[in-house]
């Protein structure tokens, strides 16, 4: 063998080793590996520095596809657009997951980034640090008021209040940017508007100038704050008589989730494109627990008890694979309570969960409880388990999920849906609000940064 055949052989080894070893080192990735990445790829963006000259705790959640892709599971608030970017950039280029999420809460990391940590040691004391903060709110009349619906709200608003201008050919399509300030007072400032179409743009402007006020950013510490963000707004006429069609949100690629099916027909997936439909005219967990309840009134049994499973909902729509993690214990013998939930959830039909275009299969957990009629002895105070402050609902999607009771009586397993889906709107406000017993006042940032460490992926 020659020297250059050699070297030829040794280089094609080197190759064939390197790809093999990141081949190996793919199939090891999983969401909690690809957050600690995201955190030590993630940099200061200079645009922020030059225009916004602030910096701060952003939030957001990455979720996992079930192919592997990581995506953001919603569009996050940030300061300054440019934030927002440098979180997508990054969240673009992460590596695919080699293992499968088991379990909805391997399919969601929520995670937190202190941009004000990135700046240059001499440029801290030129930029100010804001501390976490609750997100702007709009909700015009008819709408959902949340933390995380703002931006897609204002942008249906902007749409059904825009006026398409009569010189305009009927059949257009423009995607036009959008950038606004939500000042301390909320309201709208600053805003740039550019498409394709000028006199588009121009109107859009107008319609924002008019908007009504939002309810401003706030931090823990109960400063109103300004934040800026940027949007995308699509707009399509009809090509016969150039009106408005119907509303579409743009969606970027980074925050959607795959919407190739899995060739696997018998994979559970654990964070479907669409979630599966109850198709009962009452709520599920009333369907549910109703005749189990029947049947303890006409018993007369009175007992505290709870309940909680899961199930696979197969893609015809029917329940399988029905587990229970927890069942009340009855003094009364003749009642098997499990045969009884497990023949009304039997009975029960769904719209199944989509992948793509194709139905799949999915879980869906539950829980709920039964109370006594009579007032029940008061617990210990949480206030003397947990200290002077606490913050009621407390989870990471990595950790053990926390249940609780709402006002109608249904049970929450927080921060998830019934259905098992990541709630970023419960989990934010749980993170952000706090109960203080004996006296008013505001969280100390001591207790708070403590709490948050426990909890949060930094």
């Amino acid at each position: 063998m020659t020297c250059t055949k050699k070297i030829i052989f040794i280089l094609l080894a080197l190759i064939c080793l390197n790809g093999y070893s990141s081949t190996s080192d793919s199939i090891k990735w999983d969401l909690e590996k690809v957050s600690s990445w995201v955190l030590k790829q993630i940099r200061y963006p200079e645009d922020a520095y030059q225009k916004s000259k602030t910096a701060g705790i952003e939030q957001f959640c990455i979720s996992l596809t079930w192919d592997g892709r990581v995506f953001l599971s919603y569009r996050p608030y940030t300061l300054h657009p440019s934030f927002e970017d440098e979180i997508k950039r990054i969240i673009r280029s992460a590596p695919h997951c080699g293992v499968t999420a088991q379990s909805v809460e391997e399919s969601y990391k929520y995670m937190t980034v202190d941009f004000y940590e990135y700046l240059p040691i001499e440029e801290k004391k030129l930029v100010e640090r804001i501390p976490h903060y609750m997100p702007p709110r709009f909700a015009a009349k008819g709408q959902k008021q949340t933390p995380f619906n703002g931006r897609e709200n204002f942008m249906e608003w902007i749409y059904k209040n825009l006026i398409i201008p009569e010189e305009l050919p009927k059949g257009i399509t423009d995607t036009l940017s959008i950038e606004y300030t939500i000042n301390k007072k909320g309201h709208i400032e600053n805003v740039n508007v550019v498409g394709d179409i000028p006199i588009l743009s121009n109107e859009v402007h107008q319609v924002i100038c008019k908007a009504p006020h939002w309810t401003p950013a706030v931090t823990v510490e109960k400063k109103n704050i300004s934040i800026t963000c940027k949007d995308k707004l699509i707009v399509n006429t009809d090509i016969t008589n150039g009106k408005k069609l119907s509303f579409i949100p743009f969606i970027d690629e980074v925050y959607a989730n795959s919407n190739i099916s899995p060739s696997d027909s018998d994979l559970i997936v654990m964070n479907p494109e669409k979630k599966a439909i109850y198709l009962g005219s009452n709520p599920f967990l009333k369907d549910l627990s109703e005749p189990l309840k029947r049947i303890l009134k006409e018993k007369e049994i009175n007992e505290d008890y709870s309940v909680s499973g899961s199930f696979v909902i197969e893609k015809n729509g029917c329940a399988n694979e029905i587990k229970f993690n927890c069942l009340p214990i009855l003094d009364n013998d003749s009642i098997n309570v499990e045969n009884i939930l497990r023949s009304s959830i039997e009975k029960m039909r769904w719209t199944a969960a989509y992948q793509g275009s194709v139905p799949v299969r999915s879980i869906y957990n539950f829980a709920f409880v039964g109370h006594k009629k009579t007032k029940r002895p008061t617990s210990l105070p949480d206030y003397e388990i947990f200290g002077k402050y606490v913050i009621p609902f407390l989870a990471n999607p990595a950790k053990i999920p926390y249940g609780y009771i709402q006002k109608d009586g249904s049970m929450v397993i927080y921060p998830f849906t019934p259905s098992g889906l990541f709630n970023n709107k419960e989990y934010h406000k749980g993170l952000f609000y706090y109960q203080k017993y004996k006296g008013k006042g505001n969280v100390s940032k001591r207790y708070w940064d403590k709490i948050s460490n426990l909890y949060i992926q930094k």
